[in-house]
C-alpha cells in the first residue's frame, strides 16, 4: 500500500508540478471531447428525424420510385404496379401513401408556411405512431387532419395550445379551409418545418395537382412467417418494372441515411466535425504529454 501510494504521489507530481499545463491540457482535451459529442449528437439527431416516418411504416416492403431521391421529393409512380404486387405470392396486402409539400396558413400570423402532408388511407394503420394510430378513424371525415406537435412553433402558431384550449379548429391548407382534429408526435426534419396527416379523400381534395393513381410510395404486408428478402424478389419479378423500385423496410430506411450523408453531405459535415474533434484532442495530448526536461524536477522524487 505504501508503494503503492508513493507511485500516486509522484505521479500527482507530474501532473501538478506546472498546473497552467495541467489546466490548458485538461481545457484543450475537454473541448475536443465537447465538440466531437455534440457532432454526433446533430448526426444522431439528423438520421433519426430524417427516417422516423420510414421507420414506422407498417410493411415488410416497400415500392419506392426509381428517381426517388428523398423522403419529400417529389416522385411517383403508376399504382397499377400496387396492385400487381398484391397478386404475388406471400403478399398480404397493400397500400398507397402519398406525400406533397403544401402550404397552411400561420394560426398567429397568417403568413402561408410551407409543411409536409403525408395522405393515407384511413384504417389500413400505414403509419404505426401513437398519435395517428389513436385518432385514424378521425381522417375518414372529409376535411379533418392532424398536426404534427413537434412542428416548429414560430413558424406554425401555438397549435398545440390553441388545440388544448378550444378542441379541433379551422385553418386554411393550399386555401381549403381543414379541420386540425387532433395531434401526433413526428418533428421536423431538413425537409420541412412541420408535417400534416391527412386521409386521401381530403389530400386530393386540398390539391388538384396530386392524383390517385401515382401514389409517393407502395407499402406491401406480407403474410405471417414469409420471408421479406425472398418476397421481395418475387415481387421485382412480377412487376419487371424500370420506374419502381421494391425495397425492404430496412433498404428503405437506409436509402434515406444514404441521401443525407452521400448525396446532400450533411451527414459527411458532422463526420468531419467529429473528425474535427478527434484530431484537436489528439493534438492537445501529444504536445501536453511530452515530457518535461528532468532539470525542471530538481527537487522531484519518486
Amino acid at each position: 500500500m505504501a508503494e503503492r501510494g508513493a507511485r500516486f504521489s509522484f505521479a500527482w507530481q507530474l501532473l501538478a508540478f506546472e498546473r497552467r499545463r495541467l489546466a490548458a491540457a485538461v481545457a484543450g482535451i475537454a473541448f475536443a471531447v465537447i465538440l466531437m459529442l455534440v457532432q454526433m449528437g446533430f448526426y444522431g439527431a439528423m438520421i433519426d428525424s430524417a427516417t422516423k416516418v420510414h421507420r414506422n411504416i407498417d410493411a415488410e416492403l416497400v415500392l419506392v420510385p426509381a428517381g426517388f431521391e428523398y423522403f419529400g421529393s417529389q416522385h411517383n409512380f403508376a399504382r397499377v404496379c400496387l396492385m400487381q404486387a398484391a397478386a404475388v405470392r406471400g403478399v398480404e396486402e397493400v397500400a398507397p401513401m402519398y406525400v406533397a409539400i403544401v402550404n397552411i396558413k400561420d394560426i398567429d400570423s397568417s403568413y402561408n408556411r410551407s409543411i409536409m402532408a403525408i395522405g393515407i388511407v384511413p384504417g389500413r394503420r400505414e403509419l404505426m405512431l401513437p398519435g395517428i394510430v389513436d385518432h385514424e378513424g378521425l381522417l375518414m371525415i372529409p376535411g379533418n387532419v392532424l398536426f404534427d406537435r413537434k412542428s416548429l412553433q414560430a413558424y406554425y402558431g401555438d397549435v398545440v395550445h390553441r388545440f388544448a384550449a378550444a378542441g379541433p379548429f379551422k385553418t386554411l391548407v393550399e386555401g381549403h379551409p381543414v379541420k386540425v382534429a387532433g395531434l401526433f408526435d413526428l418533428g421536423t426534419s431538413f425537409v420541412a418545418f412541420g408535417n400534416l396527416v391527412l386521409g386521401t379523400s381530403t389530400f386530393f381534395a386540398l390539391s388538384s395537382s396530386q392524383r390517385p393513381e401515382l401514389p409517393s410510395f407502395g407499402l406491401i404486408r406480407l403474410k405471417p412467417g414469409v420471408d421479406a428478402q425472398e418476397a421481395r424478389a418475387r415481387v421485382e419479378r412480377a412487376l419487371n418494372a424500370s420506374d419502381v423500385v421494391v425495397e425492404t423496410k430496412q433498404q428503405f430506411v437506409q436509402r434515406e441515411i444514404d441521401y443525407w450523408n452521400k448525396t446532400a453531405a450533411i451527414g459527411f459535415i458532422f463526420v468531419v466535425g467529429a473528425a474535427m474533434g478527434v484530431l484537436v484532442g489528439s493534438v492537445v495530448s501529444i504536445k501536453y504529454s511530452l515530457p518535461t526536461s528532468p532539470s525542471t524536477f530538481p527537487n522531484m522524487r519518486p
